[in-house]
């Protein structure tokens, strides 16, 4: 009877035992519940539009000095930049005649914007009020994911699963430096190349029939050891 009692203890120590270390080895319920998808780290473009009217005296087709003012300081206020996309809207007029003061309405703000190295763009779909050009701005904003992110407990992860703060530093960088924010979204076209002109280029200079610029020095072993570079040093 002892050793069926004692036998009995063993195994029920054992088995304690062998819970306790699954149990270690076991992700915490915390750990056990978290997914990456709690926390993406991704940058998120989003276009914003915003529509400003510059208004004209009936029967004019330039802008006053007054609305001149106005429009300069929406412009610097809003910061209205080379990576904006700016239209413009007349309305087409209901005869030649008005017609033909929408359109020259329209070639003077875009005038105007061209003084302060904006370009602009016919709009085809809005339709401005009387006596006034609607201008319509569309603008790519960066939104930055949420860093750092540390809710993932670091503790009992035996999966050894990646930080919630991954990938925290790189997203946020790029989405600070990036100059034109669209350019996350769609890449720019290529400008036109010409193959010819760079071959030409490279076979004059395998030739050694390259030209030497007018203000270049050659770089001899005596420049380097002298650390002079000027044209007047090596002279």
């Amino acid at each position: 009877m002892k050793t069926n009692v004692m036998t009995s203890l063993l195994a029920a120590l054992a088995g304690i035992a062998i819970a306790g270390a699954l149990a270690g080895c076991a992700p915490s319920l915390q750990n056990s519940q978290w997914s990456g998808a709690e926390s993406p780290k991704h940058n998120q473009v989003l276009l914003l539009h915003q529509t400003y009217d510059v208004r004209f005296d009936p029967g004019k087709d330039a802008l006053s000095p007054a609305e001149q003012k106005r429009l300069a300081e929406f412009v610097a206020n809003e910061d209205i930049g080379h990576y904006d996309e700016i239209t413009l809207a007349s309305g087409n007029g209901a005869d030649a005649k008005s017609a033909g003061l929408a359109a020259r309405r329209a070639a003077s703000v875009a005038a105007y914007l061209r003084g302060l190295h904006l370009k602009s763009a016919p709009d085809g779909v809005l339709a401005a009020p009387v006596d006034q050009v609607t201008i319509s701005i569309a603008r790519y904003v960066v939104v930055t994911p949420q860093c750092p992110d540390w809710r993932k407990p670091s503790e009992d992860d035996p999966g050894n699963t990646p930080s919630s703060n991954l990938g925290c530093a790189n997203e946020t960088n790029l989405g600070l430096m990036v100059a034109d924010p669209r350019d996350l979204v769609v890449g720019k076209d290529l400008a036109p190349s010409d193959a010819d002109h760079s071959d030409a280029a490279v076979q004059r200079y395998r030739q050694g029939k390259y030209k030497v610029p007018h203000d270049a020095y050659e770089a001899t072993p005596d420049n380097f050891a002298l650390g002079t570079g000027s044209q007047e040093q090596k002279k």
